[in-house]
């Protein structure tokens, strides 16, 4: 029997012996065959490296072919997201092989990541860096599946506790009725109305051009269809219809339908998240603590209106179709503000 060659489950794996006082993790030879077990084991015993690839391929083409499968499993936004981020790294690693990918040199990247500035700041947050290593890590980790790799290089490295996200906050139809009524800027007003009013979500704001905009004749009534555009692309569920309020009418009737983007026209270059074409952060927080809210973000905006919606008494069902969300997840966040139906005895 060859040492450190094992079998789990019907399918073989070979153990590495210790390097530099650490043992690296099993290494998946991908066949329940033992002879063919055998010969896997010897090519990767001779080319066994932390992080050695077996391919010859570069980081960014392996990149690019793992957003490509991912495509059909999650958000596009997602999808963007984890393509700049990865894309970024491959950058900052002056664009290496992907067999030059080592828990050293993933290390090296992280700890120059971590730096501080010329002022004695952390250039980039422990959080940040976190979220960066989960992408790169579920990046290897697709690398290690697909035989480009024979073991993750970040495997080793560990990351902090994801904090848990604390009771979703949400204004009251005073703090929105305050935060309404003296933006400082065009773009914060068309923020919050379209928070406020339709739920609409930051990313969805920005990707929003004039053809999503449905009104009536008389300008009086109207919907809003989130579709698909260019630079967005949603699940089926976020494709939807959400009725107009009447002051989101009033809104774009004096806003105007503008292009090539409703929000912002003025910047036309989109780059991909996390980078956005458009993002007044600064302004946004300043005044939402100028008003007293400070908890207040894009997304409290949108928790806002289907908060709203339920103390009205809209259905679940109704409110999770305006949110683009799923019933299950919808009940979660607001079932404790639907109200109880008067006269119904509860028997349990």
């Amino acid at each position: 029997m060859i040492k450190g060659l094992y079998q789990k489950r019907g399918h073989y794996y070979w153990q590495p012996p210790q390097k530099d006082s650490v043992r690296p993790n099993a290494i998946a030879l991908g066949t329940k065959d033992y002879s063919e077990a055998v010969i896997k084991y010897d090519t990767a015993k001779k080319s066994f490296e932390l992080g050695h690839a077996i391919s010859k391929g570069s980081m960014s083409d392996s990149i690019r072919d793992y957003i490509k499968a991912k495509k059909a499993e999650t958000k596009a936004s997602t999808n963007i997201r984890a393509e700049g981020v990865l894309s970024k790294i491959n950058e900052q690693m002056d664009n290496p092989k992907l067999k030059n990918i080592t828990h050293q040199s993933i290390t090296k990247w992280r700890d120059w990541k971590s730096r501080q500035d010329g002022y004695g700041k952390r250039t980039t947050s422990d959080s940040t860096i976190d979220t960066y290593m989960r992408i790169l890590k579920a990046f290897l980790n697709w690398c290690v599946d697909e035989n480009k790799l024979l073991e993750n290089p970040a495997s080793r490295i560990k990351l902090g506790k994801v904090k848990k996200t604390k009771q979703t906050e949400y204004c009251t139809i005073e703090q929105r009725d305050l935060l309404l009524k003296n933006p400082p800027s065009e773009e914060i007003n068309f923020i919050l109305h379209f928070g406020f009013y339709a739920g609409l979500r930051f990313g969805e704001m920005l990707a929003m051009e004039k053809s999503w905009i449905h009104l009536s004749q008389d300008k009086k009534t109207g919907f809003l269809a989130v579709q698909k555009t260019k630079h967005w692309e949603p699940k089926d569920k976020e494709l939807r219809k959400i009725k107009l309020h009447p002051e989101l009418i009033k809104f774009i009737n004096s806003y105007g339908l503008k292009e090539p983007f409703m929000l912002a026209p003025y910047r036309k270059d989109w780059k991909p998240a996390p980078t956005y074409r458009f993002n007044p952060k600064k302004s946004f927080a300043t005044y939402m603590k100028k008003c007293g809210v400070p908890f207040v973000t894009y997304h409290t905006l949108r928790h806002s209106f289907a908060t709203h919606l339920a103390e009205k008494g809209k259905s679940m069902k109704d409110i999770a179709a305006y949110l683009g969300d799923d019933i299950s997840t919808t009940e979660k966040h607001y079932i404790a503000f639907s109200p109880a139906d008067d006269g119904v005895i509860d028997c349990l």
